[in-house]
């Protein structure tokens, strides 16, 4: 491919960034903060058009909740979910009406919280309602799906330095433990990856998308025979593209396409992720990882992490081990 070929590439896929944000940049003109519940709907209605175009047509694209009953007959039901991705062909709706549905959990394959401006506040709020379906792992019946779990901002406040301020704003939020307890976290998470059932879901946030200036994409590693959370950093827009959205929906499309298995990003459409290579996507610097829960001791990370570039959580230093 030369040079110009691969620039029709990088403005194809940029073009999407640019159609949200000038949609969403005339209805702010437009209405400003007077209707801010409204402008917020229409955000997340937005996103939802877009994604419906390119999804293959066995998934639809709605809002709502996911509903079902613990070993016990209780309810369980998940926070309101901005955006629910889920398989309309093999799965029916428990209610549906127009673009809001409450489906099993089965059904679902992936859901998007979506932000107008991200804050700590706003990030922290997106993180517990996804927390909201890790209690789905107690239905009656076992639910051997993966449930893709995003944030997607259009904008990120002046203040909330990314990444920085994300990598702190989730360690927090998983310390506070509000929807379950760290031990409990970790230890379902060891399970699930330990379980020959690789479709089983993984208790963290997958992927923060902030369309302005990158990705925050979490991918698990074994330290000491524990599992970890490895959220790694990366800059998705440069002078001559911004391909945060294009980033997005290769993720989703790749899970969809793979059914959460890891290690077949290519498998089932090669000819389309071929394009998307072409993504101007490189890691964040002098950062560009951090790992959850913080290691006690620098001793144990593997050769290939550059401890230099590992973000730190306030009140959570490396111990200094002996030599």
């Amino acid at each position: 491919m030369n040079s110009n070929d691969s620039n029709v590439f990088e403005k194809f896929l940029s073009s999407y960034n640019a159609e949200l944000l000038s949609k969403v940049s005339r209805l702010d003109e437009l209405i400003g903060r007077d209707h801010w519940l409204s402008v917020g709907n229409h955000k997340e209605s937005i996103l939802r058009s877009l994604i419906s175009n390119i999804l293959p047509r066995k998934y639809e694209v709605s809002t709502g909740f996911i509903l079902a009953s613990d070993r016990e007959g209780k309810l369980l039901k998940s926070k309101q979910i901005d955006i629910i991705i889920w398989d309309s062909s093999h799965y029916a709706p428990i209610f549906r009406d127009g673009d809001f549905v409450i489906i099993p959990p089965e059904a679902c394959s992936a859901v998007v919280e979506v932000k107008g401006k991200l804050t700590s506040k706003e990030l922290q709020s997106g993180l517990l309602n996804i927390d909201s379906l890790i209690k789905f792992c107690l239905t009656a019946y076992p639910i051997h799906n993966y449930i893709r779990k995003y944030i997607f901002a259009y904008d990120i406040a002046k203040t909330f330095k990314f990444p920085d301020k994300l990598w702190q704003a989730v360690a927090n939020s998983y310390n506070r433990c509000e929807s379950i307890s760290l031990e409990d976290r970790m230890a379902l998470s060891n399970e699930s990856i330990s379980s020959s059932d690789c479709w089983n879901p993984l208790f963290s946030i997958d992927a923060i998308f902030v369309l302005p200036l990158g990705t925050i994409k979490r991918e698990v590693r074994w330290f000491e025979g524990k599992v970890r959370f490895m959220f790694q950093a990366y800059t998705t827009a440069s002078e001559t593209h911004n391909h945060t959205y294009a980033h997005f929906e290769s993720d989703l499309q790749a899970h969809l396409a793979t059914n959460g298995k890891p290690g077949l990003l290519y498998a089932y459409q090669p000819g389309l992720f071929s394009v998307k290579r072409s993504m101007g996507i490189t890691s964040t610097s002098p950062k560009s990882l951090m790992i959850f829960p913080t290691l006690e001791d620098e001793s144990i990370l593997p050769k290939d992490i550059n401890k230099e570039e590992v973000f730190v959580p306030d009140r959570i230093k490396f111990s200094h081990s002996k030599k």
